[in-house]
């Protein structure tokens, strides 16, 4: 038997665990703040439940900030104001954006010693859950309630805030660590594998390393020869990627783009859309948590355009294009492999589309009546650049 030295694409969870704020001794007395993050219901839903704290447990309701849109995390100024009470309740995540919003923001209130409840609908749940963990807190307390809440009729979402408000009172006073975190086995750098194409490829399935397609072998020389085509250590660092929020290497990006059939002469691009999706701008953790349809669609600028291949004109979505196929899928794989992005964990899209896959294209400066979007935003037409948006897919369809 043939073997084949293969190099792991993954990164399993190296955050730093952090400990959730210690219990309050008692509610009778303690102030309140809460956050309505502006989905309907969630107004009806906080007001059952802070009247019944105060008359049941003697808590002294607060503050509520009220968010512009369930899709903005806490400022700053929230942040403060809420940090002025002696817990912080917040209502409700049940959908994508929402929960993973929610998750946080109660991370960063947890982190300044603020006990906190989060309210997620069951159907969110287990992304909450995977979302704390990848921020350092698997042990964040989270209250699950039936789905759906924002079409729930009033006297259900009284009747939904009274069922947890016992709840809510033990998770602020008994903070309990969680003995049911998922655990990955955590898998050598390198692996030696039988050569044989299909018993690599299945190796590669049950790993969970692909996108549903078969993927390149990532060999050492591969991996090396795109590691070349950028002046970058191996073991340099990109920032945290989530919605895992692991920190990746350029070595790791390198693997993934191997994986995904790029030429070692697209890397730099593929690097570079790592780096332009991590933006704050870019919202990825939006874009990867959201139920809508949203993926990272890349747009490439400049000489790569030719010196790539990369398709600008006619079919620029569709298939035929190595550069523009490979350089999408390549971040994907590292989104999915890197920052643990997986479908119905983290991923709560509920349609889906082919740009989950790949998302690449490149503009067609030469015809283009203006000035190309990368000199638009300062730079020079003899520069080659790589911008990241979030996009949503086309629904184009004919009888």
């Amino acid at each position: 038997m043939q073997t084949l030295t293969v190099m792991n694409p993954q990164i399993i969870d190296n955050v730093t665990p952090v400990r959730i704020a210690d219990p309050l001794t008692d509610l009778r007395g303690a102030s309140i703040g809460f956050v309505d993050n502006s989905k309907v219901n969630a107004d009806l839903f906080l007001g059952r439940l802070k009247p019944l704290l105060r008359d049941l447990f003697g808590a002294a309701p607060g503050v509520t900030v009220r968010k512009l849109a369930p899709k903005d995390e806490l400022s700053v100024a929230d942040l403060e104001q809420l940090a002025r009470h002696d817990a912080v309740i917040q209502c409700f995540g049940d959908c994508g954006t929402s929960t993973s919003m929610s998750v946080a923001d109660g991370v960063r209130l947890e982190r300044r010693g603020i006990p906190t409840v989060t309210v997620c609908s069951s159907a969110f749940y287990k992304a909450a859950r995977f979302q704390a963990a990848g921020r350092g807190m698997a042990d964040l307390p989270i209250i699950e309630i039936p789905h759906p809440m924002h079409t729930a009729p009033e006297p259900v979402v009284f009747q939904r805030a009274e069922a947890i408000v016992d709840s809510v009172a033990e998770v602020l006073t008994r903070r309990a660590t969680r003995a049911d975190a998922p655990r990955v086995e955590r898998l050598p750098e390198q692996l030696q594998l039988d050569d044989a194409p299909d018993t690599l490829q299945e190796f590669f399935f049950r790993q969970g390393w692909t996108d549903g397609l078969p993927v390149v072998p990532p060999t050492q020389a591969a991996v090396r020869a795109m590691l070349e085509t950028v002046e970058r250590d191996p073991q340099d660092t990109i920032g945290a990627i989530p919605p895992r929020m692991r920190v990746s290497t350029i070595e790791k990006i390198a693997i993934n783009a191997v994986m995904a059939g790029c030429r070692p002469e697209y890397f730099p691009v593929v690097l570079a859309a790592v780096e332009a999706v991590l933006d704050e701008d870019c919202r990825l953790y939006g874009i990867q948590t959201a139920t809508n349809n949203t993926a990272p669609l890349i747009i490439v600028n400049g000489p790569a355009i030719k010196r790539l291949g990369l398709n600008a004109r006619g079919n620029v979505f569709g298939q035929g294009w190595r550069a523009n196929a490979t350089i999408g899928r390549a971040l994907q794989l590292v989104l999915r492999n890197v920052g643990g992005d997986i479908p119905g964990e983290t991923d709560m899209s509920t349609q889906g589309q082919t740009g989950k896959f790949t998302c690449c294209i490149a503009e067609n400066e030469e015809e283009n009546p203006w000035q190309p979007f990368h000199v638009e935003h300062g730079y020079g037409r003899d520069e080659s650049t790589a911008t990241v948006i979030g996009a949503s897919a086309g629904h184009n369809v004919f009888t």
